[in-house]
């Protein structure tokens, strides 16, 4: 039977002086000394591997998300507010969906986006072009910073839709519309 050989278990340079200093210091000490001695040594050769620097860094920038993707299709250039949306549950021909929206900003000072929490709910029409008429009025709640559920989402009937995102300002309305076929 041939074994693999693992060269993870072969200890490093810094850990075999880390060991040796301990071992040397073993001898010369009585042993309340050699105890608090030994531990101290010990936790400074310590190569922590249960912290994720990378899981650190997200926990604390956990509202900005990196732009390598970064892609604005749906905006509200009133206030240069991005927006994103995910079905929470589709609707069907006899129920209602429930769907999920994002609003982001660019930061101009770095390269993150960061979630935006609105001064009030945004607004979500459902709207059929072809035929000029809308849909039943959804509703619209946060649920965290930046993130709204729409619910009641309901479309009349198949065929291309718009679903349109309002943004009420003091000043006017701006508005986001995304095209999709149901």
């Amino acid at each position: 039977m041939r074994h693999k050989f693992n060269y993870k278990m072969i200890p490093n340079l810094k850990e075999i002086a880390c060991f040796s200093y301990i071992f040397a210091t073993i001898l010369s000490l009585n042993s309340k000394k050699f105890t608090f001695i030994f531990l101290l040594i010990l936790s400074a050769c310590a190569k922590p591997t249960y912290v994720n620097s990378n899981d650190a860094n997200n926990k604390s920038a956990e509202h900005k998300q990196e732009t390598t993707n970064y892609n604005c299709t749906l905006k509200w250039s009133s206030k240069n507010y991005c927006l994103s949306w995910s079905w929470k549950k589709r609707p069907t021909e006899d129920e209602t969906g429930s769907m999920i929206l994002r609003v982001y900003k660019f930061s101009e000072l770095d390269q993150f986006i960061e979630t935006v929490d609105l001064n009030s709910n945004p607004q979500v029409v459902l709207w059929m072009p072809g035929m000029n008429h809308g849909s039943s009025p959804t509703s619209v709640q946060r649920i965290g910073i930046g993130t709204y559920q729409v619910d009641e989402v309901f479309f009349t009937m198949p065929g291309p839709w718009q679903i349109k995102f309002r943004l009420l300002n003091e000043a006017a309305v701006d508005e986001a519309v995304d095209d999709i076929t149901f």
